[in-house]
């Protein structure tokens, strides 16, 4: 039984968060494993991931095969610590001289390797070279094969880092449909705006309430300037709300691309990244031209009643039975000689009337 780091566990997940093993061969892990080969004048050079079972070739310069079992992997003894193992003839060493790559094909005898370090204790491999002749090999190359190592180190870390790149493009990718799909089902008009101020997304919906044709035309135009000046200030104030980490919201009257006048209840709420940096602008505008046009509607006949009640002199009172609540017209307040918005006290009131008349 082959000997397992202490940390084999952790050392095992760095090695899949890498997303390397059985990935097809790139030429900058082949150039190495060359150089190796040419650097120390030995016909094998590879570059070996070790898994779970199993040793794999990332690279391999001077041998055909993909890998090997991890029990044969001289490998699996280079990875106990960081430095580089040198094995001059494994003929004479008792770990590997009954080693099957001893005793058949490629008939190593020498082997150097230097550990694939990703982090404190965590080893995924090496770069390791071999000779089917007995040799030594001094400490400025095992420096050399250290060095080398670091390389491929660097080349893994960055393969790393375009995995979790790519991964997060097609998880985007997948998601776009999806986000596409909200944002064209809401009715309301969905903007992304920078922060400073300019124009970067409208949904479709959006577009079509504003009579936008093409969002093109409004394209990094800077948002507050496609309000009316009488609103502007309200969209900067927002637009600097939102700025300093909290929503903003407001009512405004906005028209149309075309001119059709309409109204919008606005809130403008921050983005932020990992590190709590608002990095761009969330609007969302409801068309709220009905209910603004409806409550004006209202008013002005609550303000028609007044003037024709006042013309009249009628004196008019209504109560509310579930809460008491009594309102008084002006006219009757006048007729009983009482001030304006008073309204007395129902027992007082009733005091007023004739003995013959309360009930």
């Amino acid at each position: 039984m082959y000997p397992l780091p202490q940390n084999e566990p952790a050392r095992l997940d760095a090695l899949y968060v890498l997303s390397v093993l059985d990935t097809p061969p790139e030429p900058h892990f082949d150039a190495v494993s060359r150089t190796a080969s040419a650097l120390f004048g030995v016909p094998i050079a590879l570059v070996s991931l070790i898994d779970r079972d199993r040793q794999w070739f990332k690279a391999r310069c001077g041998l055909d095969v993909e890998g090997t079992s991890r029990e044969a992997a001289f490998c699996t003894y280079t990875i106990l610590s960081d430095d580089v193992l040198v094995v001059e003839d494994a003929t004479t060493d008792e770990r590997f001289r009954d080693n099957p790559l001893v005793t058949g094909a490629p008939g190593i005898r020498f082997y150097a390797g230097a550990p694939l370090i990703m982090g404190p204790g965590i080893r995924v491999g090496t770069l390791c070279v071999i000779d089917t002749a007995p040799r030594s090999f001094t400490a400025e190359q095992r420096f050399q094969l250290a060095d080398l190592a670091q390389t491929i180190t660097a080349l893994l870390r960055l393969n790393q880092s375009r995995a979790v790149a790519e991964a997060e493009i097609a998880a985007r990718r997948e998601r776009e449909p999806f986000l596409s799909s909200v944002l064209n089902a809401s009715s309301d008009c969905i903007k992304v705006v920078e922060n400073d101020g300019s124009l970067t997304f409208m949904n479709a919906n959006g577009l079509c309430a504003m009579e936008i044709e093409c969002f093109a035309d409004v394209r990094g135009a800077e948002w507050a300037a496609l309000w009316p000046s009488e609103a502007r200030s309200q969209v900067c104030a927002a637009i600097e709300t939102a700025k300093q980490g909290s929503m903003a919201r407001f009512e405004a009257f906005c028209p149309t691309a075309k001119g059709t006048p309409k109204w919008w209840d606005v809130t403008v709420s921050p983005v932020t990244n990992k590190d709590g940096h608002v990095t761009r602008l969330i609007s969302i505008s409801r068309d709220v031209t009905e209910r603004y046009l409806s409550s004006q509607a209202l008013a002005r006949n609550e303000e028609r009643l007044r003037l024709a009640l006042e013309a009249t002199g009628l004196g008019i009172w209504d109560i509310d039975p579930r809460t008491g609540e009594r309102n008084w017209s002006t006219g009757l307040r006048d007729i009983l000689g009482y001030g304006e918005d008073v309204v007395p006290a129902r027992a007082a009131f009733l005091e007023r009337l004739h003995p013959e008349d309360r009930a």
